[in-house]
């Protein structure tokens, strides 16, 4: 995953942001944290389909054949099972009668968050009225001036995302960043044609119209119209800025070159007034968006600020609120039967509320300092091995390859979970007042990124919390984060075979380290800063190679007539593809020291590495979830992910031994090796 902040849209979900779970399932994760005796499950190996056939099937297909969705479950499989085991742990850390009254503050209010979600009772007996007051706000909006602030608050949603990052050309600097807001569908629901489309926008008109009824507004189809057909010019201008380019505004010159928006009430009341500048991430959306504002009616844009608040927050709302949004994303657009477990729903809640406090207490109860240095370790190893393959990149001239080895050799790590100084004492939690606890922390929040922004970057504190089960690299910082919430099974095991290990998390650590070279990652340097460091040369010979990747997987189908976006799946490809080759560098580079592998269960070494990198993505999808990652996700699906890698390994060939005819099979002048 490449770095986690404006860059991903709100709802451009990846497959583990899908995973629901029931609690049972998490507390038997903890019990039983192994696949196999040696890392692997041999079991759901399908021994009938060849491996140069279909992989995934051969190394999952039993497992598939007897897997089946639960009702509230849009994703089945290993990426369930390591979703388990990582909410049950932070289940632990928040539901105990005791810890309510715990002296730590961390776990107090941890657990007194949890407990306020739980307490179904007193939502139903509140109603409404937590949702007065900051409807009376909206209301109280006199003119399109008043919207700025508005746009501004933490507790409303805005055409405008306020982010802070580190600046381009001087990445030990912050800077505000403007993009596009989220809305309500992800891009794709409101720009593609088709009757599916048309079907899931109509849905989301009754949806608006619900929820506004709900809330007691008058005239709400009316509204309703107007609200999606504002969402609908919205997400136009978003579109307008899907491939162009960021704009650098001084903030004293906004309200002569954007006078739509009252700007510097925007930045004011995020507490970052004191902002010289702005970064507009794909200027021409946000202009766009700006025009909007003085174009829609202001009775729309309340109307709009009034639905969103409420459908953003429908879970801590009275049960009529929470299961209209439920009906629409979970049923209508997901696929979904059945409700989502209430306790994994609470986990994530409050993981999302307060991530530091969480990870200090992840850290005291889990943090295994044998595991981190393990990782270490191999994070080393695959380092060094996308030093041999800078090396021998025979299309890359010289100059080139000393600012990737520069660059590589700058590459730093950021392992297990970082010591957090976050201070949550002024954060006021009660366990009676589910809306409240989320206002004031998602102000909390908001007041934590304006802080940021005179700080020095550093994303190891932003993002590398413990609890996560996501690794990813951090461009502007040169920098791969690993939680220790990655560093279990099927990603991890310490009692795994070596082989098994490398084929998993070894595989995501060189995955992550490929950000830093794939088409993004490419236009920063070892200091983080956007420059380029390539000749004109070998960017051509690089681009030519990109093009390749993209077109190969373009003729990947998903289902029938559904392909994979090859141009939107690119950078996750490239990664892919160089970091399965670095982990396997470095497996071998790993065994020349130890000896070389046994043969387990009739596997050798180089077939385990493989069968792991294919278990570690034995999942399934539910059809329509499957469309919409396709339509919204930036990796390629988890099937066609292990099919499209591993058909340009030559190792893969020589350990299952495929052979020409083979479905999988490419001839060797024309399998892929970008580096």
């Amino acid at each position: 995953m490449r770095h986690p902040s404006r860059r991903v849209p709100r709802l451009a979900l990846s497959l583990l942001a899908l995973i629901t779970l029931h609690v049972a399932s998490a507390q038997t994760a903890l019990a039983s944290t192994t696949y196999g005796t040696f890392g692997l499950d041999v079991t759901a190996i399908d021994a009938t389909v060849r491996p140069g056939d279909d992989f995934w099937a051969y190394a999952n297909g039993a497992w598939a054949k007897s897997a089946h969705f639960a009702g509230n479950q849009e994703v089945v499989g290993v990426a369930v099972d390591f979703n388990a085991l990582a909410d049950a742990r932070a289940l632990n850390l928040m539901d105990r009668p005791e810890f309510l009254e715990a002296p730590d503050s961390d776990q107090r209010k941890v657990a007194q968050f949890y407990a306020s979600w739980m307490d179904t009772v007193t939502r139903e007996r509140s109603g409404l009225s937590p949702l007065r007051p900051l409807l009376a706000r909206i209301a109280r909006l006199k003119s399109r001036a008043d919207l700025g602030a508005a746009f501004g608050a933490a507790e409303f949603a805005s055409p405008f995302d306020i982010d802070v990052a580190p600046t381009a050309s001087d990445p030990n600097r912050n800077e505000v960043v403007v993009s596009a807001g989220s809305l309500g569908m992800a891009l794709s629901y409101y720009l593609q044609q088709g009757a599916a489309f048309d079907a899931d926008r109509a849905a989301y008109r009754r949806y608006v119209e619900q929820i506004l009824t709900l809330s007691g507004v008058a005239a709400p189809a009316t509204k309703a119209e107007a609200i999606v057909a504002l969402e609908m010019r919205m997400a136009k201008a978003q579109a307008q800025g899907t491939s162009g380019g960021d704009m650098v505004v001084p903030v004293p010159v906004l309200p002569t070159q954007l006078p739509q928006v009252a700007w510097l009430d925007l930045l004011k009341a995020r507490d970052l007034g004191g902002a010289k500048e702005l970064r507009l991430q794909s200027g021409a959306s946000v202009r766009a968006l700006a025009e909007l504002v003085a174009s829609v009616p202001l009775g729309t844009w309340k109307d709009y600020l009034a639905f969103r608040l409420v459908s953003d927050r429908a879970d801590y709302l009275p049960a009529a609120f929470a299961t209209a949004r439920e009906d629409f994303y979970d049923r209508t657009l997901y696929g979904l039967t059945a409700s989502r477990d209430r306790a994994s729903q609470g986990v994530r809640l409050v993981e999302k509320a307060m991530p530091e406090a969480v990870s200090r207490l992840y850290v005291k109860r889990y943090m295994d300092t044998a595991t981190t240095q393990a990782i270490r370790e191999m994070f080393d190893n695959v380092k060094a091995s996308y030093a041999e393959l800078i090396d021998r990149a025979a299309w890359m001239d010289e100059p080139t390859r000393q600012a990737a080895r520069a660059k590589l050799a700058a590459l730093t790590a950021c392992i297990g979970g970082p010591e957090l100084k976050t201070d949550f004492s002024d954060l006021v939690v009660a366990k009676d007042d589910l809306f409240g606890n989320v206002i004031r922390s998602e102000r909390k929040r908001a007041a934590l990124l304006a802080a940021s922004f005179s700080s020095p970057p550093d994303a190891c504190a932003r993002y590398g919390f413990a609890q996560g089960g996501n690794d990813f690299y951090v461009r502007e910082e040169n920098r791969v984060l690993i939680p220790s919430g990655s560093m279990i099974p099927p990603f991890f095991d310490p009692a795994a075979d070596p082989a098994v290990n490398y084929g998993a998390i070894g595989v995501t650590i060189g995955h992550e380290i490929g950000h830093g070279f794939d088409v993004d990652g490419a236009a920063f340097d070892g200091h983080g800063r956007r420059v380029n460091w390539w000749s004109d040369a070998s960017r051509k010979a690089f681009e030519r190679m990109a093009a390749r990747v993209a077109a190969d997987y373009a003729t990947i189908e998903v289902l029938p007539g559904l392909h994979v976006d090859g141009e939107k799946t690119l950078g996750e490809d490239m990664a892919d593809l160089t970091g399965t080759q670095a982990a396997f560098m470095a497996y071998r580079k790993y065994q020349q020291r130890h000896g070389k592998a046994p043969v387990l269960n009739g596997t050798t070494g180089e077939q385990r590495f493989f069968l792991a990198l294919a278990q570690m993505r034995r999942t399934n999808v539910r059809e329509e979830t499957l469309r919409f990652l396709v339509a919204s996700d930036t990796h390629t699906p988890p099937r066609q992910r292990v099919n499209g890698v591993v058909r340009h390994i030559d190792a893969w060939y020589d350990a299952f031994s495929v052979r020409p005819g083979d479905p999988l099979y490419v001839p060797p002048a024309d399998r892929i090796h970008l580096w």
